[in-house]
């Protein structure tokens, strides 16, 4: 991997290191919405990838890692829901993380 852009764009290259495909994440840029891949679609990949690995060789690497991956999912459904509801994530110094409503 070769990172063009810190967050934004990527290079991916085959195990022998030949090229393969350029990733663009979509942005905000300017107060306007520029298109481009979600992390949600590239963990999809992995957790299709993994799926597949695991059926053909059931390791306990792999199942904790499929496992993993599908924690990775659910956090980032918690993520986009809270994106949808204008609520805002935050560390009050208490144990736990509160979730407050964005007002005004």
């Amino acid at each position: 991997m070769r990172v063009i852009k810190p967050g934004e764009r990527y290079e991916l290259y085959t195990a022998e290191g030949v090229p393969v495909i350029e990733l663009i994440f979509c942005k905000t840029e300017n107060g306007k919405f520029v298109d481009g891949l979600t992390n949600e679609e590239i963990l999809e990949v992995l957790i299709n990838r993994m799926s597949h690995l695991v059926k053909i060789k059931p390791t306990t690497e792999n199942m904790n890692t499929l496992l993993h991956l599908n924690q990775v999912k659910n956090w980032m459904n918690v993520r986009n829901f809270k994106k949808l509801n204008n609520q805002r994530e935050y560390d009050n110094g208490r144990k736990g993380i509160s979730v407050q409503a964005k007002s005004g």
